[in-house]
C-alpha cells in the first residue's frame, strides 16, 4: 500500500468524497482544503496540482482494488461466486460516482489522468489473462474461448462504457457497469459452472 502521512490520508479522503459527489473540475483545492481542515501551504506541501492528488488517490484506489481482486481470484471459490465477487467489487467502487466524474475519467479524461488510467489498466492485463487461462484449465471458463481474446472483449467493453449514449438506457454508471460486467462474465462462464 501507498505510504503517506495523516494529512495526505485526509486530503486524499476528503477529495475522493467531493470528486465522486461533484466531478473533478468543479472541485476546486481550496474546497478540499477546506473541508479536510488542511491548509493549503500542507496541500502544496504534499502535491504541486490538484492532478497530483486526483493521481495520488487513484493509485492508491488502484492498489485497493487489485488487492481485492487479487483476495477473490485466489479463493477456494467456485468460479461463479468469485463471478460475482468480481463484479460487485465494480459496482462498489463506482457506487457513488457521479455521471460527471465518471465522463472526466472515461470519456474526456484529462491526458495526464488517461495516461495513468492506462497504465493501471495495462499493469493489470496480465494478472486478469493468467486467471482467465488458470479458469478454463479448470473447465470454469468456456474452453472454445481463447483467453487472449476474453481480453481483447473486456477492452472492447471498456470502449462501450465510455459511450455517452449508454446513459440514455441507465440511471447511473452503477447501473451501466453491472450491466456489462453481468453480460461479460455470463457469457464467459461454462455452462456447467452456471
Amino acid at each position: 500500500m501507498i505510504n503517506e502521512t495523516a494529512k495526505q490520508k485526509q486530503l486524499r479522503i476528503t477529495a475522493r468524497s467531493l470528486f465522486w459527489k461533484h466531478g473533478i473540475k468543479r472541485v476546486t483545492i481550496e474546497e478540499i482544503c477546506q473541508q479536510a481542515s488542511v491548509s493549503k501551504a500542507t496541500f502544496y506541501k504534499f502535491f504541486k496540482n490538484k492532478n497530483a492528488l486526483i493521481l495520488h488517490m487513484l493509485n492508491y484506489l488502484f492498489e485497493e482494488a487489485l488487492s481485492e481482486y487479487t483476495t477473490i481470484s485466489t479463493s477456494n471459490s467456485p468460479y461463479p461466486a468469485k463471478v460475482e465477487a468480481i463484479i460487485s467489487m465494480k459496482i462498489k467502487i463506482a457506487k457513488e460516482m457521479s455521471a460527471e466524474l465518471f465522463s472526466e475519467l472515461y470519456v474526456y479524461p484529462d491526458p495526464e489522468i488517461q495516461k495513468f488510467l492506462m497504465e493501471a489498466s495495462n499493469n493489470t492485463m496480465q494478472l486478469v489473462l493468467n486467471d482467465l487461462k488458470s479458469a478454463q484449465l479448470k473447465g470454469e471458463i468456456r474452453k472454445e474461448l481463447k483467453p487472449e481474446f476474453i481480453m481483447w472483449y473486456l477492452n472492447k467493453l471498456v470502449d462501450l462504457v465510455k459511450d455517452e449514449t449508454l446513459f440514455q438506457f441507465f440511471d447511473n454508471t452503477d447501473d451501466i457497469i453491472k450491466a456489462v460486467l453481468t453480460l461479460f462474465y455470463q457469457g464467459i462462464v461454462s455452462p456447467e459452472k452456471k
